[in-house]
């Protein structure tokens, strides 16, 4: 078991694969997860005040919890770093009838 500590959007390759059968063609998708040099193997048991003055990880998309600096990073806070990443580029690449300056300025106040 280890934590990845640096969920971003640059660390995650999506790639989709078209195949084609006689009865019609689908989309497979496949994902990777890179960049584990700032990874860290699991603790056991449960975690503890945060030990380490600095932390890892791009903070944009770094849970609340670590971002207050109230603990170790746990799977809970690499799940919200994902979350974060999802929200962000489904607001900022899905069809919708927001204006271009409205999700602009809601990313730039929500993620910086």
């Amino acid at each position: 078991k280890i934590l990845h500590r640096d969920i971003s959007g640059g660390n995650i390759l999506i790639l989709p694969c078209l195949h084609e059968e006689p009865g019609g063609s689908y989309i497979e998708w496949s994902g990777l997860l890179t960049d584990w040099e700032m990874s860290k193997p699991l603790p056991d048991g449960v975690a503890g005040e945060a030990s380490q003055p600095e932390r890892t990880g791009t903070w944009q998309f770094l849970s609340v919890a670590i971002l207050s600096r109230l603990k170790e990073v746990e799977i809970c806070d690499e799940l919200e770093s994902f979350f974060y990443v999802i929200l962000y580029y489904a607001v900022r690449y899905l069809r919708s009838n927001i204006g271009d300056g409205v999700i602009g300025t809601w990313i730039h106040t929500f993620f910086d």
